[in-house]
């Protein structure tokens, strides 16, 4: 797991081929000004989700095999909690078709504001949309790059 300032970025598109196709959007585009959905950046290879969702304190960690999470709050605060897989357990098995599973573990609360970036990799548990103080909507931006 990766925590940063977006103005950061650049130092980290060395660790994936893809990575710098997410630096090129993020430079070309103002994500604050997206409407909620998908777009394609290399068909299934690198996409990004933009959401707007109410944080809640009732969630599960969340992983995936196939994709690298890329997150970014745009509007909005919220927590994510991180564990390393190896650290969790499984609460519902892995499903390949939306390449995510379910686990229980114990974290460690990191706050997530706007100018942050997240990289989530697959042996990265990950807890999003945890509410910072009290339950508010927050806009996001998740990139999704395969592995």
């Amino acid at each position: 797991m990766i925590v940063d300032c977006l103005s950061c970025f650049k130092a980290y598109v060395k660790l994936h081929k893809s990575f710098s196709n997410v630096l090129n959007f993020v430079k070309n585009h103002s994500l604050n000004m997206l409407e909620e959905g998908r777009y394609s950046l290399l068909g299934e290879e690198v996409f990004l989700s933009i959401n707007r969702y109410k944080t809640q304190a009732d969630k599960d960690f969340e992983a995936h095999k196939r994709y690298i999470d890329i997150q970014m709050v745009l509007e909005g605060e919220e927590c994510i909690e991180w564990c390393p897989l190896n650290k969790t357990q499984v609460k519902t098995t892995y499903d390949k078709d939306k390449d995510i599973m379910f686990l229980s573990g114990m974290g460690q609360k990191l706050e997530a504001k706007p100018d942050l970036f997240f990289i989530f990799f697959p042996e990265d548990a990950h807890k999003p949309g945890l509410p910072s103080h009290t339950p508010e909507y927050v806009k996001k931006a998740v990139f999704k790059i395969k592995v």
